[in-house]
């Protein structure tokens, strides 16, 4: 993030991409059965060559098959805290986003009791 990588292999030069350092942004979303969260990551300035690959991670595991410039996290349906961020490589290496945090809070009813006034 925010810095620039020039490598050199046989004659050609790589360079990592620049991401944006408030991407991907924290999210925080309430446990349900169709509960989700949405990350993505932003290029500030293009890597050369502008060919990525995409790799996204839970709590430092690969998340199978977040592959894309965006993830989106389903089922969410327990309170929990993750860290999330995404691994972005090109010929130059590999760079990774800010960690962003996922905090999932529990579905909580609020109950409201009337109280009779006494006249």
């Amino acid at each position: 993030m925010g810095e620039c990588l020039i490598v050199r292999r046989g004659g050609e030069s790589y360079e990592l991409p620049v991401l944006s350092a408030s991407y991907p942004r924290d999210v925080t979303v309430t446990a349900a059965a169709g509960a989700s969260a949405s990350f993505s990551i932003s290029i500030t300035t293009p890597g050369r060559p502008a060919e990525y690959t995409y790799q996204w991670y839970r709590n430092g595991a690969a998340v199978s098959g977040a592959t894309a410039a965006s993830l989106t996290l389903t089922r969410l349906t327990a309170a929990a805290t993750y860290s999330v961020y995404c691994k972005v490589t090109n010929k130059a290496g590999s760079v990774n986003s800010r960690t962003a945090t996922l905090t999932v809070r529990s579905y909580l009813r609020v109950y409201l009791h009337r109280l009779a006034s006494a006249h």
